[in-house]
């Protein structure tokens, strides 16, 4: 079970008789185990099952090894955990949080905050910057923090010359990784995946210059 499949509203589970199990915890009803990983209940389960489960029945559970997405000590390194510390470092009530889909999805529901708009039922990408600017204009007290990977940044990121139209200053913050992260890794290294590096900073810089005032127009009368 998973909000990004169920939306929230298909699945109508009863908590009192449900089991809830993640790498880190298992929830059984309303008590919470932590420490207990999947591995552990699912080889329990089948060690008490009254049932003959053959073994060619069994699965494995792949171990994947945790990603040191920490910086190293000493130095300057720029990390998603620093980033997403940085922030929280900062978040008040003065910010809405507003992601694309993808690692920045995943990554933002880390932050402090009780403001957190994102796509995760439908995973539409190019999301991101139109709602962070959206979001401002529903509520022009809370300056946006848009959070968005490239890839979705190149679909739709230019709508911030929209931002500066309205007189609005939402924060961007684009996970620059040069691919479409999440597609290569649920399937596999494909050239396809790959993006171009744009220079974000750059871009900034005349979408936030003013508009130049349009020509006079000119009129004629036929004499």
């Amino acid at each position: 079970m998973t909000e990004m499949e169920t939306a929230g509203y298909t699945a109508k589970l009863d908590t009192k008789t449900l089991i809830q199990s993640t790498a880190r915890e298992v929830n059984v009803g309303y008590r919470t185990y932590r420490g207990v990983d999947l591995r552990s209940l699912v080889e329990e389960l089948l060690a008490r099952s009254t049932s003959k489960v053959k073994p060619s029945m069994h699965f494995n559970i792949p171990s994947i090894a945790c990603e040191d997405i920490a910086p190293k000590p000493g130095t300057k390194e720029l990390t998603v955990a620093g980033m997403i510390e940085d922030l929280n470092a900062v978040m008040s009530d003065k910010f809405s949080v507003v992601s694309d889909v993808g690692d920045c999805l995943y990554a933002g529901m880390s932050l402090k905050t009780d403001i957190f708009i994102a796509p995760g039922y439908y995973s539409s990408m190019g999301f991101g910057v139109p709602a962070g600017i959206g979001a401002q204009v529903a509520n022009p007290k809370r300056r946006s923090i848009i959070l968005v990977g490239d890839g979705g940044f190149q679909m739709t990121g230019m709508e911030i010359s929209t931002a500066v139209k309205l007189g609005l200053n939402p924060i961007v913050i684009v996970f620059n990784n040069a691919s479409y992260a999440m597609l290569r890794f649920i399937d596999q290294k494909r050239d396809y995946y790959d993006l171009p590096r744009w220079d974000y900073c750059a871009i900034a810089k005349p979408s936030a210059a003013k508009a130049c005032k349009p020509p006079p127009v000119m009129t004629s009368k036929r004499h």
